[in-house]
């Protein structure tokens, strides 16, 4: 991902939902996410250059409307 933002700067956005529906992949709050990406998963003082939004759903009952097609 940071590899792609940081190769095509200006011609593209990376916009990161994190979400919890898909085997339970990301279990942090949103509050503990950027620190879990730093030091945990993937680690190694990795941080995220596209731009981080809160936990979502992406499909169910509760799908946030950015979802919805």
């Amino acid at each position: 991902m940071n590899d792609l933002v940081m190769k095509f700067q200006d011609r593209l956005a990376v916009l990161c939902f994190p979400t919890n529906q898909f085997g339970h992949q990301e279990n942090t709050t949103n509050e503990e996410m950027l620190s879990s990406l730093r030091y945990v998963r993937p680690g190694d003082d990795f941080q995220p250059l596209g731009d981080m939004f809160q936990k979502t759903e992406v499909n169910g009952r509760n799908t946030n409307a950015l979802f919805k097609f």
